[in-house]
């Protein structure tokens, strides 16, 4: 995340909040069709690999993987084709901005491997293998994209940023594919063979995430998209790096989540109720205490803090506080997403996730005309704090315990 931020800065001192704001659309384009192409699989392979790894081999794993990446690729594929023929027509008569044209045509040839690189990482979490998670889902891809900012800067070559981000993308993926080979040779294979997961299981499974994945994904982008079309690249670029600061607030559960999401299914497949009571009161606890501080830092100091990107970024302050107040109170609700998903409640996640994209999509056209980037901050923290609260209560009917930190109650 340090390393993001860094990217961050070094783009908005460079091109300024509009610069910036067409770079972020693109990222939100991309970000937008990775959900049909992951198909939910990111998520339901941890779960699937998580419930037959301690009674299935080596074959059993790598049959569902390569039924995974089989339905990936091939929806990829076809958006793919269907981007590289309607790249300028989306640009001009969808964003009103024909400078996106060349974007547009990048993500096109990145979507396959983009979709693959999170299927991989997924893989990596579902064994608990934490660090290489999180280096082919998000690490890697940074450190590589900064590198080749530095090195275009230091020689002075023009470059459009999206264009270093896509081949920041392959270089990742390639890497990915070579580790991902090396573990896979090193996997015991003792167990009898046993074919639980066909494809029609695997998509049947997925398809409940893949839903959850993409009104979790219209609350976090139709931000974005909105003003992009009520407003201007500008604001674009002054409400995304509001955006993007916030998430500090929520650096622990991303932490959080990638350790004990396979712990989730574990107890689950276990029927120990307990146990997994006892890792989520743990975790929502950590993520208070830890969320807290950055909280009080960032909205004491909205200003200085968005001052680094510029003086023009300054004016985000106010939806940067409201956007922390939405993340820290998500971060305090605990992993509520993950153990309703990983509990076979998924179904349920995703209706209540439905109803919030609504929410927020009817917020955003209500606020945006009237206040702008601060406008679209209301309406995520509002659409936060209401689908966090519901889904606390359903892990509480379904599963008996509370999920949301109270530093007043003895545990």
């Amino acid at each position: 995340m340090i390393i993001g931020y860094i990217i961050m800065i070094f783009l908005t001192n460079k091109f300024g909040a509009q610069g910036y704001g067409e770079y972020a659309l693109a990222i939100t384009v991309l970000s937008i069709i990775l959900v049909f192409t992951k198909f939910g699989l990111d998520t339901s392979i941890v779960r699937i690999i998580g419930e037959v790894k301690f009674f299935q081999n080596k074959k059993s794993i790598v049959n569902i993987l390569k039924k995974a990446f089989f339905v990936s690729f091939s929806i990829g594929f076809l958006l793919s084709l269907i981007l590289f023929k309607y790249s300028s027509n989306i640009a001009i008569n969808i964003f009103n901005n024909s400078g996106i044209i060349n974007e547009l045509e990048l993500i096109a040839w990145i979507i396959i491997p983009s979709s693959l690189l999170y299927l991989i990482a997924a893989y990596f979490q579902a064994y608990k293998k934490v660090v290489k998670y999180m280096l082919f889902n998000t690490f890697l891809l940074n450190s590589i994209l900064l590198i080749l900012l530095f090195l275009y800067e230091y020689l002075n070559i023009e470059y459009r940023p999206f264009y270093l981000y896509s081949v920041s993308i392959g270089v990742t993926f390639f890497i990915a594919v070579l580790v991902f080979f090396l573990d896979y040779t090193r996997q015991s294979d003792t167990v009898v063979f046993s074919n639980k997961y066909n494809l029609l299981k695997i998509i049947k499974t997925s398809l409940p995430m893949l839903l959850s994945s993409s009104f979790v994904l219209i609350i976090n982008w139709s931000d974005i998209i909105m003003l992009s079309i009520l407003s201007t690249e500008k604001d674009v670029g002054i409400y995304n790096a509001s955006q993007r600061i916030a998430e500090i607030s929520s650096l622990s559960l991303f932490a959080i989540n990638a350790i004990a999401t396979p712990k989730f299914i574990e107890f689950f497949s276990k029927k120990d109720m307990k146990g997994l009571e006892n890792t989520v009161l743990k975790s929502t606890k950590l993520i208070f205490f830890s969320s807290l501080p950055l909280l009080i830092l960032i909205v004491l100091f909205p200003k200085t803090i968005l001052g680094i990107n510029g003086a023009e970024f300054r004016l985000g302050y106010l939806a940067l506080t409201f956007l922390c107040i939405g993340k820290f109170f998500n971060s305090i609700s605990g992993s509520v997403g993950y153990i309703l998903q990983m509990t076979n409640n998924q179904k349920i996640f995703r209706n209540v996730m439905f109803f919030a994209a609504i929410l927020n999509g009817f917020l955003n056209y209500l606020f945006i005309p009237k206040f702008g980037y601060n406008g679209a901050a209301i309406a995520s923290m509002t659409t936060v704090i209401v689908w966090n609260s519901i889904l606390v209560l359903i892990v509480k009917r379904r599963l008996g315990f509370w999920t949301i930190y109270n530093p007043l109650l003895k545990r």
